[in-house]
């Protein structure tokens, strides 16, 4: 898909939920680029949550998670913990709840593995991050 999704392929069907209409509000509409720009220049609260992800429709996550693990892997994401750790948070709840095409859990397990493999990076230092920890495996237990 070449063209950012539309609300329903977004957020799912009507009725949305206050989250679904959050991802709306931060997303619809938003190319690839729009999206990298938002991840690398967020400070502090600025509407856009790493939550959002949770969130997502299967295709809007196929869109979005491009620009995401794009600036997972940039050097300017280097110490962003918290985009990180958000985004595994927000990446194994959507694994856990089963239901996501293959190709998804493919790229989802890509960005986990990625994650794990550079822990320091994003200031995750300690092997007992039990959040972190569980977030990796949730994802890599997961079946589509």
């Amino acid at each position: 898909m070449n063209e950012p999704p539309t609300r329903e392929l977004l957020a799912g069907p009507e009725p949305l939920s206050l989250d679904g209409l959050t991802v709306i509000k931060n997303f619809l509409g938003k190319t690839h680029a729009d999206a990298r720009r938002m991840f690398a220049e967020r400070v502090g609260w600025r509407g856009f949550s790493t939550e959002d992800f949770m969130w997502m429709a299967p295709e809007g996550l196929r869109y979005y998670l491009v620009p995401a693990q794009e600036y997972l892997c940039a050097e300017e994401s280097a110490d962003d913990w918290e985009f990180c750790h958000g985004l595994l948070c927000s990446l194994s709840f959507q694994a856990k709840e089963g239901g996501l095409p293959h190709d998804l859990l493919r790229r989802i397990r890509e960005i986990a593995d990625y994650a794990d493999a550079h822990r320091a990076r994003y200031l995750i230092e300690t092997p007992d991050d039990d959040l972190f920890n569980e977030y990796v495996q949730e994802i890599r237990k997961a079946s589509g």
